[in-house]
């Protein structure tokens, strides 16, 4: 069996949830009763883990088929209403599955720096928040210099602040990372 993300039940990862869920905890109050969206959600454990506090509804997605074949085992053992999407954030519209008008809480932990155009994709999942973005990112901050999007620099804040969000908190991760809290309104 391939290794995970996530360290899962007979499968190896480069992280545990506890780990992973470090910064995120007023993010997790925030979403009870809502709809939250995990983009990059690997073996879907924080998605399942805002559900188990109290989220409605979440949405997964993940390229990695192997993920989410993990993730679909997991959600059918405790029947979550956990909805997963094999699909890749740099080219994913969010808006083909937002039949709530957007979702509550977004979640972009660990995906913007991978992508080909993370101000692009920040803009793109920032305009479907309703109410608050969690974006995690490495220590560096805001500002995305990275090998997969040509070491152009990218900063986030900014592409947020396009998508109508404001910074209204920042936290740091396990490793340091740097979590920050953009709000609606």
């Amino acid at each position: 069996m391939s290794k995970g993300w996530f360290s899962t039940p007979g499968r190896g990862g480069d992280r545990t949830l506890e780990q992973q869920m470090v910064g995120l905890e007023s993010a997790v109050v925030a979403a009870k009763g809502g709809v939250v969206l995990d983009v990059g959600c690997a073996e879907g454990l924080i998605a399942m883990e805002f559900l188990r506090a109290g989220a409605r509804e979440a949405v997964g997605v993940e390229r990695v088929a192997a993920h989410l074949d993990v993730a679909r085992t997991l959600r059918d053992q405790e029947r979550l209403p956990l909805a997963l999407f094999h699909a890749d954030a740099n080219v994913w519209d969010p808006t083909d599955c937002t039949p709530y008008g957007g979702f509550d809480v977004v979640l972009l932990l660990a995906i913007l720096h991978k992508l080909k155009d993370p101000s692009a994709a920040a803009h793109r999942f920032g305009a479907v928040t309703k109410s608050l973005c969690v974006v995690r990112l490495p220590a560096s901050g805001e500002v995305i210099r990275d090998e997969r999007s040509g070491y152009v620099p990218h900063d986030i804040g900014v592409a947020m602040r396009d998508a109508g969000l404001s910074l209204v908190d920042v936290v740091h991760g396990t490793y340091d990372e740097w979590i920050g809290y953009y709000a609606r309104g």
